[in-house]
């Protein structure tokens, strides 16, 4: 099921219970507290049951539905992450739920906070996050192999080799039986020249071989560079391939290492010929992602560095020629795994010999850093979902357009390059033959600088963002380097504003609101981009009859002038000082009426200097002058449907009812009715 779709269901039936439950004691807030507790406390123990059952997605369920009822109890969070962690989730989600477990002001009830932080200490190993990791494990109150282990794997990850080597050597006698800290010896130095430091506990990993050896077949192949006998590498060797890797069913980038660095040192050592090591090689299988969608696949597939230190030890010319012409065709994967422990930096899937897309995760925490759509090779797409970037190329490295923050920035022609990914040959010479020797792959370059906002708005020729009052609407902004100078709004393909800009602030804007191809508004602002006048021609006679201005003390007036002989027939005021007044010439005298407004409610209306009290009409927006008739609800619901026409908040009717003629004003959010026959 769908993480999003669980916890929404894990919610809606909180809250479901949980409404039972107040519904029963509506007067108690602390008889739902208690009952949260308890049901939280019986998802914990669901919870821990059926982890040490390994049902791991029924352990996860009952934690997250647990961490509903209660958020600050810390062995939800935990539960969820060593689930995660069995189920294979990314290792940046695991991380994201054992930090909240461990953070102040959790509690705990079942299980151990150190353990928490042992794990994601782990994890920080894991994700080169070497120093929070050391961290973390020297301050545990205990002592552990797993502790040991993550200061060994933290203490090469930032190049402290004298202290891993320590680490392993002592671990060596402490957790003799843990295959890990040889493993990683092995693995860490395998690249390395030995010297005196590194040859002793070399030579003392090889003395305890046995012990290793049938729990874990890799050490038939990872022990040969340290060893000097070649005829025990090459026992060895051949033990792994006629003993173990026929029967590997597993398909996971570290057996798949393991297979090909076994067939590599096969091949150097002469155990296999050239023809035989080319065939296999090339057929090898793997299962990985796709950068895309996230699907498993298997794969045919190889490992970057083996591939050159094969094309390094093959020696005849037919052999050479036929990797050659197989990198020409390649339509398969490359991987590449710089720590050589079967966790992949990056992928690259081949088509026709050429990068087609490309995965790049430096800090292998399951998340993609950049993803690279290629076109024969050339990156026309790169996607950052960390950092929420889409960079699309008209020719690489010149930058065609970029989605970042929900703004689409789309750059003049040749202003903006940014080139994170480099064309890199890998292999040369490998045929005479000239069409051969250009193969290449895509490398993440080290220290990439991120596109900021500033360099994004100086090279944009536009940024469009989705308008948030229109689904389908869209609003476009023009720019002269940096510099605002028009915006339109389109919905539905139709301009719907215009916008001119002037010294980088908004000056004028057309608006066309009932998108019928007149811009029937208009908006005028100061020389600071403020709001200074709304006018609507409602008739589209060019001739406007409502207008709002707004004054620089605060002051906002809204008037109507329905025979566009520019006199208002009425006119609201709204001052800072929170009062308002409303003012219209009566139809009949063309004397003013006034009505009075405190703290936006109206209180009394004034005529012919004359102020009285003005009679609401109960439970409406809605006022009488002078005299009620009978039935005044009736009449107001009639009036205020005449009104509901238009949304102009100033504005005057005539209305007949029932022979009775009305002069009706709405201002200020109310509407004032006066019946004209007395």
């Amino acid at each position: 099921m769908n993480k999003s779709v669980l916890r929404c269901f894990i919610v809606l039936a909180f809250l479901g219970f949980s409404a039972l439950a107040f519904a029963s004691k509506p007067d108690s807030v602390d008889s739902l507290t208690g009952v949260n507790r308890v049901a939280a406390l019986n998802c914990l123990e669901k919870a821990s049951v059926a982890y040490e059952k390994r049902q791991w997605k029924t352990a996860l369920f009952q934690a997250q539905l647990g961490g509903v009822y209660d958020a600050t109890l810390a062995d939800f969070a935990y539960i969820e992450a060593l689930c995660y962690k069995e189920l294979n989730y990314p290792s940046a989600e695991q991380l994201e739920r054992v930090e909240f477990a461990c953070a102040d002001g959790m509690n705990w009830r079942l299980y151990d906070r150190n353990n928490a932080l042992l794990l994601c200490a782990t994890i920080y190993a894991n994700t080169h996050r070497y120093k929070e990791a050391l961290n973390i494990a020297s301050r545990l109150p205990f002592v552990t192999a797993d502790i040991d282990y993550i200061k060994a794997t933290s203490f090469y990850g930032l190049k402290k080799w004298a202290d891993a080597r320590r680490v392993i050597s002592e671990s060596l006698d402490k957790w003799s039986f843990d295959a890990r800290f040889p493993k990683l010896f092995l693995m860490a130095e395998k690249s390395k020249t030995v010297g005196n430091v590194n040859l002793n506990l070399a030579m003392k990993i090889l003395s305890r071989l046995y012990i290793w050896e049938e729990e874990d077949p890799s050490f038939f192949v990872f022990s040969a560079p340290f060893e000097t006998d070649e005829a025990e590498i090459k026992r060895r060797l051949k033990i792994y391939r006629e003993m173990y890797r026929p029967f590997t069913k597993s398909y996971n980038p570290k057996d798949l290492f393991v297979r090909s660095y076994a067939l590599v040192l096969s091949l150097k050592y002469g155990i296999i010929d050239e023809k035989t090591a080319v065939n296999e090689f090339f057929n090898m299988k793997s299962i990985c992602k796709d950068p895309n969608t996230g699907k498993s696949l298997k794969v045919k597939a190889l490992y970057a560095d083996h591939l050159y230190e094969l094309t390094k030890i093959i020696g005849l010319y037919e052999s050479r020629t036929i990797i050659s012409e197989k990198l020409a065709k390649y339509s398969d994967c490359i991987f590449y795994d710089s720590e050589s422990d079967g966790v992949l930096n990056s992928i690259v899937f081949f088509k026709d010999g050429r990068p087609k897309i490309a995965s790049f995760d430096s800090n292998q925490d399951g998340y993609s850093d950049y993803i690279i759509d290629c076109n024969f090779g050339i990156p026309v797409q790169v996607l950052s979902k960390k950092n929420g970037v889409k960079v699309k190329y008209d020719d690489y490295p010149t930058v065609k357009s970029v989605n970042f923050e929900n703004k689409l920035y789309v750059m003049r022609p040749l202003d903006l390059e940014w080139a994170p990914i480099e064309l890199k040959t890998i292999f040369f010479d490998i045929s005479e033959k000239k069409d051969y020797s250009n193969f290449f792959t895509l490398m993440l370059k080290p220290n990439i600088s991120s596109l900021t906002t500033g360099e994004l708005l100086y090279s944009a020729s536009y940024i469009e963002s989705k308008n948030p009052l229109y689904t389908a609407g869209a609003d476009r902004v023009y720019l002269n380097k940096g510099i605002p100078i028009s915006a339109e709004t389109v919905l539905d393909g139709k301009i719907q504003a215009l916008a001119n800009f002037k010294n980088g602030f908004i000056a004028l804007k057309n608006i066309d609101r009932d998108m019928d191809g007149f811009f029937e508004t208009q908006e005028v602002y100061s020389k600071k981009g403020e709001l200074e006048t709304i006018s609507i021609d409602l008739n589209k006679n060019k001739l406007y009859e409502y207008t709002e201005k707004y004054e620089h003390d605060g002051t906002v007036k809204k008037t109507w002038d329905s025979n566009e002989d520019s006199h208002w027939e009425i006119r609201y005021t709204e001052y800072p000082n929170g009062t308002a007044q409303t003012e219209w010439l009566h139809p009949k005298t063309l004397k003013p009426v006034t009505v009075n407004y405190a703290s936006q409610i109206p209180q009394s209306v004034t005529y012919m200097n004359n102020t009285s009290e003005i009679i609401k009409e109960d439970d409406l927006p809605f006022f009488w002058l002078a005299q009620i008739p009978s039935n005044s609800e009736l009449f107001a619901k009639e009036i205020m449907k005449v009104f509901n026409q238009t949304n102009i908040p100033v504005v005057s009717y005539n209305v007949r009812i029932n022979g009775i003629n009305i002069f009706a004003t709405r201002s200020g959010g109310f509407i004032f009715a006066d019946i004209l026959e007395n």
